[in-house]
């Protein structure tokens, strides 16, 4: 990290996402200048997103993706659910066309609230393994979505 790029991680480990914004906006971190080496050879050293590694859950598990998010892309949150599903879990993932990372979690909340009500009284949420498919690059973030930045 450069010295930019500490004060926003100083901001994440302490606060949340607006300390960070707040901190990126008045000191102008970007990708560019946050780190010590180019963001390209950072990326380049990351494991390719479909690495992930077949894991067992006890549980059933619902994971909400906005298709418009740039900060987790839909392609990685896919990634771990195709090897969460590969290993045998009980899996629902839904997604939501023009929401972002934050808006996700707003358009996320019905579904989760009902997953979690029925998964609480024994009832089973049929999983969607069978279904999913690669959504491909994040999308345009859809107006109307509260949190939707």
């Amino acid at each position: 990290m450069s010295d930019k790029g500490r004060l926003v991680l100083r901001a994440a480990r302490e606060g949340c996402t607006g300390e960070m914004r707040a901190i990126a906006q008045k000191d102008t971190v970007t990708a560019d200048n946050a780190y010590v080496q180019p963001i390209a050879n950072i990326e380049a050293s990351f494991a390719p997103p479909t690495d992930m590694k077949p894991v067992r859950l006890p549980v059933p598990v619902l994971l909400g993706t906005g298709l418009a998010d740039s900060v987790l892309p839909p392609g990685r949150q896919y990634a771990a659910v195709a090897a969460l599903c590969s290993a045998g879990n009980e899996v629902v993932w839904n997604t939501y066309p023009g929401a972002t990372h934050n808006g996700g979690l707003i358009a996320a909340f019905p579904d989760a609230l009902a997953f979690f009500k029925q998964t609480l009284e024994g009832k089973k949420t049929p999983s969607n393994c069978a279904r999913i498919a690669e959504p491909g690059l994040p999308t345009t973030p859809a107006p109307g979505i509260p949190f939707n930045d």
